[in-house]
């Protein structure tokens, strides 16, 4: 089987669709003849573990997708892509017209925040631009042979808002590369301290911690609530913190490295980030893959029931959940697991991180794909 796989970026450290496109590219060679195409050049050791991979030195974002066209199907007189994939609907144009012209099936992944409709009204040029952007969403994600969704809610929302008819939706989870971090069992150290890694966005409801905290750290004096993540909400955020005068208690580490964020995890209690959903605009969380990778290292994670989130969590045995936008609901949480000098049992959160292995994914999707061409 031949595949071609297209991706704006392809990069580990970035989270979110990024290192989803970096595990895929990575590990796809090992299974079938696969061929990558960038829409980002690239420097670094990470652009050197990707087998045949193209990518595209376009800047203009025009020229970039015409590029990544003209490369597409000059490639495909090579090695004649039995099928194609685009890890975001907005580079899937190649899939489409290879689609048209030579009758090659292709396929899409969706996240959750992608497939929101976008508006703006503050000029007549962006409420037509962002109907264009819509419409054209709307016709790449109806014309795809298959959708590869990171969670069930996701491919609810797909076959809700997407197919009215009847369209082959495939929940895959997103994957980790999954790494024995050596953690035994018997490590159950009180270190007091509570992390949350993630983007700082409104939505990841990082600011009802903060307000939990007020009350708790009156409990656990020596509690640390450690922040790593960069984004547009870390203003609002370290105002709440100092209205709350948790100073000495909430650190903002902003983006850290891997081995920074290898030592976040070892060294945490527990991890928490209550997601929920912005009703104005549906924004919602797809899966979190933040949480299998604290389950990776054996750590217990605190999460809401908000969009994909159930999917990432085994209640009980690898995370609670609590109430969205609910500080009291937190508060209750955190104090019972520090009261109850609750540890998990660390070796069902590792067997529950293992599921989601690249190498596990990869198989999903060529499956997938396989029982497609059938």
């Amino acid at each position: 089987m031949n595949v071609a796989f297209i991706a704006y970026e392809i990069a580990a450290d970035k989270g979110g669709i990024e290192s989803v496109s970096y595990s895929l590219a990575k590990a796809f060679p090992g299974y079938v003849d696969f061929h990558s195409y960038c829409g980002t050049d690239f420097k670094g050791s990470e652009k050197e573990t990707i087998p045949n991979a193209y990518y595209s030195k376009s800047r203009n974002k025009v020229c970039l997708h015409l590029d990544l066209i003209r490369k597409c199907f000059s490639d495909y007189k090579r090695f004649r892509f039995d099928f194609t994939f685009t890890s975001h609907y907005a580079y899937s144009l190649p899939c489409l017209l290879l689609k048209k012209f030579k009758g090659v099936p292709y396929g899409i992944l969706v996240h959750g925040l992608e497939l929101l409709d976008e508006n703006d009204s503050s000029s007549i040029f962006r409420k037509i631009y962002f109907a264009i952007k819509n419409n054209i969403r709307r016709a790449v994600i109806k014309s795809a042979d298959i959708i590869f969704a990171n969670s069930y809610y996701t491919g609810e929302y797909v076959a809700k808002k997407y197919c009215d008819y009847n369209k082959r939706i495939v929940v895959i989870h997103p994957p980790i590369q999954y790494v024995d971090k050596n953690i035994r069992a018997e490590e159950n150290v009180r270190s007091y301290k509570i992390l949350s890694v993630g983007r700082l966005v409104e939505r990841k409801g990082f600011q009802y911690v903060i307000d939990a905290l007020k009350n708790l750290v009156i409990d656990i004096p020596e509690l640390k609530y450690y922040i790593a993540g960069s984004g547009p909400y870390m203003t609002a955020l370290k105002e709440r913190v100092e209205n709350n005068g948790l100073q000495n208690h909430v650190f903002f580490l902003g983006r850290v490295s891997e081995e920074e964020k290898d030592r976040l995890y070892r060294e945490c209690d527990y991890f928490i980030m209550p997601s929920y959903m912005i009703e104005d605009t549906g924004d919602f969380e797809g899966f979190g893959i933040v949480y299998i990778e604290a389950n990776m290292y054996g750590k217990y994670v605190i999460a809401t029931r908000s969009g994909g989130i159930p999917d990432a969590v085994c209640e009980g045995v690898t995370g609670s959940f609590v109430e969205a936008q609910d500080p009291e609901s937190i508060y209750l949480k955190l104090k019972e697991l520090y009261k109850d000098d609750f540890y998990p049992d660390r070796s069902k959160c590792i067997e529950w991180a293992k599921k989601l292995d690249v190498d596990i994914i990869v198989r999903q999707y060529i499956d997938a794909v396989k029982d497609l061409l059938k």
